[in-house]
């Protein structure tokens, strides 16, 4: 976990500048890193980490609700069976295919329990970087324009096409 919360570090505080929490090796969390949380990683086979994300069940609070209303009225109510992905990030220097497995796994492992999909907060030039992982999301709604316009969007879980995401994955 402590890579983990370590590239987030990176990513969110010193590549993109936001303010955060940061434990003493730099590590960056939020309030809904708590029990209800699952990290998913894909790493090297020497253990060095290559992209991450968070996903939480719809039922509790969660980042969009508590923090987007607006974006987060437009995924109408969903509950059971969704999940919402966040902190997705990935490492510099981390093989092409990392994105690809790291979307490949959130699909895997949603379609393994039974889940329906995910939503997530994006901003929304990172649609081109779905589209070319190979699974982009329906985008729901958006607020404001250019590179500061966020996005809301919706990845079904079962329309997800594993074989291209594999493919581009490399495995």
């Amino acid at each position: 976990m402590r890579q983990i919360h370590g590239l987030r570090g990176v990513q969110f505080g010193d590549r993109l500048g936001w303010a955060y929490r940061r434990d003493r090796a730099g590590g960056e969390h939020d309030q809904y890193d708590g029990p209800a949380a699952v990290h998913l990683a894909v790493s090297s086979d020497a253990g060095a980490l290559w992209a991450t994300l968070r996903l939480r069940p719809m039922v509790r609070r969660t980042m969009l609700r508590d923090h987007f209303a607006p974006l987060a009225a437009a995924t109408g109510a969903p509950g059971r069976g969704w999940w919402e992905v966040s902190r997705l990030c990935r490492a510099r220097g981390a093989p092409r295919g990392a994105g690809a497995a790291l979307v490949l796994v959130m699909a895997l492992l949603g379609r393994e329990i039974g889940a329906e999909g995910a939503l997530g907060l994006f901003s929304a030039p990172m649609l081109r970087v779905y589209r070319r992982l190979g699974w982009a999301p329906e985008v729901l709604a958006t607020q404001g324009s250019g590179a500061e316009a966020l996005a809301v969007g919706r990845w079904r879980f079962g329309a997800a096409p594993i074989a291209g995401l594999a493919a581009r994955a490399g495995v």
